[in-house]
């Protein structure tokens, strides 16, 4: 652990640090009743839908029986990043006085998921790491790794996961303390002309899904660009159907507030009514979003994950089989900000018998600033098979 030996933090946070070294290395089997466990454990046709309903997906391989009976794979199979709405590649332990937010994750696939497997995931620390500044400048942050695998009903792997989550000092201070009357201004936000809208009508019109043409190896060349796939301008709606279509905070009422109680720390309590909910509300919430230190209401990292799968998955076709996917998460992206996923082929060679492409890929938002660089590596069909 790359916390420095014998450094004192003090306010919980050695504690914390001591923990998560503690349990490095042990498997913990993920369950349905744990904030960040399992939020499904079966791939239904509704689930499946639900999830590429809430990135905003329409590819019909993930949703029309029809068309899908007519593929290779017989019927409907999940887009890859599905294993998100089993659980979340995040976790890692609490640091007093700082939030959560996801730096990233790498994956890889080893197999589809079809309609009605039932999945199981482990998870496990790996490591942590003091990312604070060296000059001092700046907020104290800590970067916590772990791996997650995720296995079918015949307990074979589909994905292994890992995942990363930085962990930052928030503005009440490292303390312990609830971040409340700390509300910061609420961010400017850009005002869409017609013609803005029209371009974003245009770019989802345009939208090519490969499906049934198949890509081949052989008619890939390095530099060829992937067909952008737009998503925006962000809604308070697109993050409540991205938060459905993941089951994340789906306990209401009674079955909530015993949860409040039991994960006390990432609960929010309004200032002038008393009443405590998520902290994480503030994903599709201005007002938590800014009393817990930031602009308004923004993404999940792992959402925009999800998004730059969804142009790979476009570009590849049924035939082609997403092996690894990589994303670092830079910057927040808040409410009303549109984003345009890009990739270009980098490298194109073929390894174990497969042929595969490597692209570059990306997420760039309204003013042009890249907020998630990434790459994937897709196994195609070649002529030669």
């Amino acid at each position: 652990m790359q916390a420095k030996e014998g450094k004192e933090y003090g306010s919980g946070i050695d504690e914390a640090i001591a923990r998560y070294r503690e349990n490095a290395g042990k498997v913990t089997h993920l369950g349905l009743d744990e904030l960040f466990g399992q939020r499904n454990e079966s791939a239904t046709k509704d689930a499946i839908r639900h999830f590429a309903d809430g990135i905003g997906d329409p590819n019909p391989l993930w949703r029309n029986e029809k068309y899908a009976r007519g593929t290779k794979f017989g019927g409907i199979i999940a887009p890859p990043m599905f294993v998100n709405a089993i659980a979340l590649a995040m976790g890692g332990v609490e640091i007093p006085g700082c939030d959560p937010f996801i730096a990233g994750a790498e994956w890889e696939w080893l197999k589809n998921i079809h309609v009605n497997d039932t999945i199981s995931v482990t998870d496990m620390h790996v490591d942590i790491q003091d990312k604070t500044r060296k000059d001092g400048t700046g907020p104290r942050q800590f970067l916590q790794t772990g791996e997650m695998i995720y296995r079918d009903q015949r307990d074979e792997v589909i994905c292994t996961c890992k995942r990363m989550t930085m962990s930052i000092e928030m503005p009440a201070g490292i303390s312990g303390e609830k971040k409340t009357g700390t509300a910061k201004p609420e961010q400017v936000l850009y005002r869409y002309s017609e013609e803005d809208l029209a371009a974003v009508d245009r770019a989802y019109a345009e939208e090519e899904i490969r499906g049934p043409e198949s890509r081949y190896w052989e008619d890939v060349q390095e530099g060829d660009l992937l067909k952008p796939v737009l998503k925006g301008p962000l809604t308070h709606g697109d993050m409540l159907a991205f938060i459905g279509g993941v089951g994340w905070m789906s306990e209401a009422h009674g079955l909530a507030r015993a949860l409040f109680r039991r994960y006390a720390p990432v609960t929010h309590t309004d200032s002038e009514t008393g009443i405590t909910e998520w902290q994480f509300a503030g994903h599709f919430v201005d007002q938590i979003g800014r009393e817990v230190g930031l602009q308004g209401a923004n993404n999940l990292g792992i959402q925009t994950c999800c998004w730059l799968g969804h142009l790979v998955t476009n570009w590849m076709g049924d035939e082609g089989f997403l092996k690894k996917l990589a994303v670092q998460c830079r910057q927040i992206i808040y409410i009303g900000d549109t984003i345009r996923c890009l990739g270009r082929v980098t490298r194109k060679y073929m390894e174990d018998g497969d042929y595969l492409v490597e692209c570059e890929i990306r997420a760039d938002n309204r003013k042009g600033d890249i907020v998630a660089p990434g790459r994937a590596v897709v196994a195609l069909p070649s002529r030669c098979m």
